[in-house]
């Protein structure tokens, strides 16, 4: 195992130890995140009682493997209040996102999950994997929300650090594409070959952000686009601890700024 593995596993390992007897987890989606289902996997084995909610097809079929008791994400959409229609004035204010709207229902008790980047001010870029429409929407409904990297995903320009994920209708790819194009390139994402689609049957677009693009309002603007379902900037959600795997074998463990 390569020392990026490596780092990747003992974050992961030690954000599933907080996992406590009982509690309703979500479940993250790439490869840092099936670190921690794998982890928590092991600990179902030796008696610990807990129920996931996956953010992806694969991360279920992952968690039922390792043992554990999965609530499939179309259950969890039925059964609890999912914030399609979020108050303007509660988007203008993080801080009262978080506390005044977000905490008011709070089915998941702890979503371990990992990112493609980490800004300075806990901002992430997720989506790589395309799954970051499902994560945004079980990140939302946790109470706490642990994030898992290498010590390479932590960066200090968020903006052009990593293209970001857009997701889009099938019917709007081409109206929605000349509209995200003022904000830098974008490109219809692709995997062996063939059009990437995602869990929901949607297109990703992939927008690689100018040098410097400001990142406020930017989750909200992209979602504002006529077809977009969601994109992968997590700036309301932020994540209340980052657990950074150092190569050195350290596991960095840092508070959110909420």
């Amino acid at each position: 195992m390569n020392k990026t593995s490596l780092a990747k596993k003992a974050a992961a390992n030690m954000a599933a130890d907080f996992v406590e007897d009982g509690m309703v987890v979500g479940l993250g989606t790439g490869s840092t995140a099936e670190l921690a289902v794998k982890r928590l996997g092991g600990r179902v084995s030796t008696g610990l009682r807990i129920r996931g909610v996956p953010s992806s097809v694969a991360i279920e079929k992952l968690a039922r493997r390792e043992g554990i008791d999965v609530i499939p994400y179309e259950d969890f959409l039925k059964e609890n209040i999912i914030y399609d229609n979020i108050p303007l004035e509660a988007l203008e204010n993080p801080q009262n996102f978080q506390k005044n709207f977000l905490k008011k229902h709070t089915p998941i008790d702890i979503t371990i999950d990992g990112a493609d980047r980490v800004g300075p001010t806990f901002d992430l870029i997720k989506g790589g994997g395309g799954a970051h429409v499902r994560e945004k929407v079980v990140a939302n409904a946790s109470k706490l929300f642990y994030v898992v990297v290498d010590e390479t995903k932590m960066v200090k320009n968020l903006a052009s650090s990593f293209p970001v994920a857009v997701e889009v209708s099938g019917d709007s790819v081409e109206e929605v594409k000349k509209k995200l194009a003022k904000y830098g390139d974008v490109t219809l994402r692709h995997r062996e070959g063939k059009v990437f689609i995602s869990d929901n049957s949607n297109y990703i677009l992939d927008v690689s952000l100018r040098v410097g693009e400001p990142i406020v309002r930017l989750e909200v603007d992209l979602n504002s686009i006529p077809g977009v379902i969601d994109n992968g900037l997590f700036t309301l959600r932020k994540p209340d601890r980052v657990f950074v795997g150092h190569f050195d074998g350290r596991v960095e463990i840092v508070e959110g700024t909420q």
